[in-house]
């Protein structure tokens, strides 16, 4: 398989543009969910390209097999628990699902993040990379609200469990990505301790992300424009 330089070359995977692949796939995934939730087939579709889309992050960016190997088992293991997508049978409780895709989550979005912040010149596909890297980390805090539900019930105004008891993913999302954002609707609160220190660190992540990565991204990209060449008739 082949494989990056560790200095941070241009990924593989077969695209020439494969961050802009994973933007398109999770926007995809998020603005045609509603649509495909109405024809009844919308948590089939979304659950498998929820799994697909960051293993195929992963396989991009990953520069050794240990990353490949570690987050495919991670992968196989979250679509497994979380078969009740599927409508298949579930093998592990809710919480125990949600678990495992956080960690699913939480590695691929950390090797992708790595990965852009990496990368030695600005094109538009690292600029897709880094607003590919902002979603996975909403998605990632998303599932860490709907655990924190899980455990404890009643940590959201709207809960983000149904009555009997299975998660409701979109509504963990909407609720993560407008408190990254810091657009504060009101229409969701959270109402527990440990939500609320969660929404308040979240917001400071993104926040965080905004700062470090735009000004990784601008330097660089100053940083190359300033090596053009040098014209010889110009004074020292």
């Amino acid at each position: 398989m082949p494989a990056m330089a560790a200095s941070g070359g241009v990924p593989h995977g077969g695209q020439r543009a494969p961050y802009m692949v994973v933007l398109v796939g999770l926007l995809a995934s998020m603005l045609l969910a509603p649509v495909l939730r109405l024809l009844g087939v919308g948590t089939r579709i979304t659950g498998v390209f929820g799994l697909a889309v960051p293993l195929f992050a992963v396989y991009a960016v990953a520069d050794s097999p240990r990353h490949l190997v570690v987050a495919g088992g991670l992968a196989l293991a979250s679509a497994v628990a979380n078969a009740r997508w599927l409508n298949l049978p579930a093998v592990l409780p809710p919480v125990g699902s949600t678990v495992l895709a956080l960690l699913f989550f939480l590695y691929a979005t950390g090797l992708f993040l790595r990965r852009v912040l990496r990368s030695r010149q600005v094109t538009r596909d690292v600029l897709a990379g880094a607003m590919g890297s902002y979603l996975m980390l909403g998605i990632t805090w998303a599932f860490a609200f709907l655990l924190v539900d899980q455990i404890v019930g009643g940590a959201f105004t709207t809960p983000f469990v149904s009555p009997d008891g299975q998660p409701r993913f979109d509504t963990a999302l909407y609720f993560s990505l407008i408190t990254m954002l810091s657009v504060g609707y009101g229409d969701i609160a959270p109402v527990h301790a440990w939500t609320r220190s969660l929404a308040a660190l979240e917001a400071f992540s993104g926040f965080t992300f905004g700062t470090i990565v735009m000004a990784r991204l601008m330097s660089l990209y100053l940083t190359r424009a300033g090596d053009g060449p040098v014209d010889p008739s110009s004074p020292p």
